[in-house]
């Protein structure tokens, strides 16, 4: 089993404060090629927001794995 994961930025809806999320790379995979929706959580001084990502939100998640990917290789 991999248990490689891949760190991004998010910022938090509530303020816009920047913090790294950590997910797995199986889980980023999943969700990326089938659809299904990407839980995203903040973990900023002030709140624990969760959102499902957007397609910004996703297709910077895609860039950063696609990074990670070809840094590997």
């Amino acid at each position: 089993m991999d248990n490689s994961v891949i760190c991004f930025p998010v910022k938090c809806p509530c303020c816009d404060q920047e913090s790294l999320l950590a997910r797995g790379v199986n889980t980023i995979a999943v969700a990326l090629a089938t659809g299904r929706p990407l839980i995203l959580t903040s973990n900023c001084g002030y709140h624990r927001a969760m959102w499902v990502a957007n397609e910004i939100e996703r297709n910077q998640i895609r860039e950063y794995a696609t990074a990670l990917y070809f840094s590997m290789s």
